[in-house]
């Protein structure tokens, strides 16, 4: 079993999303399109805005989950909720780990893992998690 980990925020969409649909998609979005990207989550003004479609990106079906694939990121990771634990209170909001189930995964083309077209983070560096030393949180 393949699990995915991640950190947000209470008061991002992403977070709110995640725990009211129970399931999620990591879009890996290219470095050519990264910089929309965080600008369009940093300018977001209203919940209502959908900064997917303001800046032009594609919704496309996932093949098992409920949230939408960007067709513009070249790899989805399709994923159900396991466990979320806020770790630290921050000015707006806690900051939270979430701990994904891998369902399904996509990627238009391999080579663009190894040639470096995929950012994983806004610094560009990517750390992988040893996954299979987690354990569940105290009291689960």
């Amino acid at each position: 079993s393949n699990l995915i980990v991640m950190q947000c925020t209470t008061y991002h969409d992403t977070y709110k999303n995640i725990r009211c649909c129970g399931e999620f998609v990591f879009n890996y979005p290219t470095v050519d399109i990264m910089p929309a990207v965080i600008k369009a989550g940093r300018d977001k003004e209203s919940p209502a805005l959908n900064e997917v479609e303001a800046i032009g990106l594609t919704p496309i079906p996932a093949t098992v989950v409920r949230p939408p694939r960007i067709a513009e990121c070249t790899a989805h990771v399709e994923c159900r909720l396991i466990s979320h634990r806020a770790t630290e209170v921050r000015q707006r909001g806690e900051l939270v780990v979430i701990v994904g189930q891998v369902v399904a995964a996509s990627v238009e083309d391999v080579d663009d893992i190894y040639k470096g077209r995929i950012l994983y983070t806004e610094s560009d560096y990517y750390a992988p998690c040893p996954v299979d030393r987690l354990t569940r949180w105290p009291g689960e």
